[in-house]
């Protein structure tokens, strides 16, 4: 569902931040580490499971990662290459409030891409500090720029919030983001392995973050978004 509602105007997503000259060894690598972490979990996963999958041998692995941490980052370094392009990091663009709803979206579908690193975002910084220091200064670069541009809606007249109104805002919008998946996981029953997240929970999380922006919304802008909200929602729970 995610990837329907807004495909007139998405942009590719996969694969991302793939460089020139990188082996075909190290791709298979870096795809079948991503597929097991998102599956299972990193903490389930060895590199002789990623060999194994990847159809070559733990010394050919070794040649390309020496430890299993380096494919994590190596993996978490295209997870934020890919928010990046999203989000439009370093552009400085005015965005409407159209923008601002494709922007939830698209951040959505990196996350689905990468569902391991929030759905298991508690264990992998306690494991992986270098990761907790990378992922916490993107969260706050991040709420800053979003901050910043919802000041900018606020002027221009489409959204009604104050400054501080406006900070509170995108810190919600990147708190509900960061860890929708892992409210998700935490819901499952005691002891249940890690698995994929399917479409409709990643785009409740869609509907999620939408619902705190409305009400900062007026007239027909804020119907609008409320009608492309709801569509986010499974059938069954949506109201009309």
């Amino acid at each position: 569902m995610v990837g329907q509602v807004a495909s007139d105007r998405r942009v590719s997503l996969r694969p991302r931040g793939v460089r020139r000259g990188a082996s075909r060894t190290r791709e298979r690598i870096l795809a079948a580490g991503l597929a097991l972490f998102n599956e299972r979990g990193v903490a389930r996963i060895t590199t002789n499971h990623i060999a194994d999958a990847a159809g070559i041998s733990p010394g050919n692995l070794y040649y390309h990662f020496r430890h299993k941490e380096d494919i994590v980052m190596a993996l978490f370094e295209r997870y934020q290459d890919a928010l990046a392009e999203v989000t439009g990091e370093g552009q400085g663009h005015t965005q409407s409030i159209d923008d601002l709803w494709l922007l939830v979206h698209l951040s959505f579908e990196v996350i689905q891409d990468y569902q391991f690193i929030h759905r298991d975002l508690s264990e992998l910084c306690a494991a992986f500090p270098p990761l907790r220091r990378r992922f916490v200064r993107g969260l706050e670069s991040g709420v800053s720029r979003l901050s910043a541009h919802c000041r900018t809606l606020a002027a221009a007249g489409s959204l009604d919030a104050t400054h501080e109104e406006a900070r509170a805002l995108a810190t919600n919008v990147a708190l509900v983001t960061t860890y929708w998946l892992n409210l998700r996981t935490l819901q499952r029953p005691t002891g249940s392995a890690a698995a994929m997240v399917d479409d409709d929970a990643l785009s409740q999380g869609v509907f999620q973050v939408m619902s705190l922006i409305t009400p900062y919304l007026r007239g027909e802008t804020q119907e609008e978004f409320r009608r492309v909200a709801r569509r986010y929602l499974p059938q069954g729970v949506r109201h009309c």
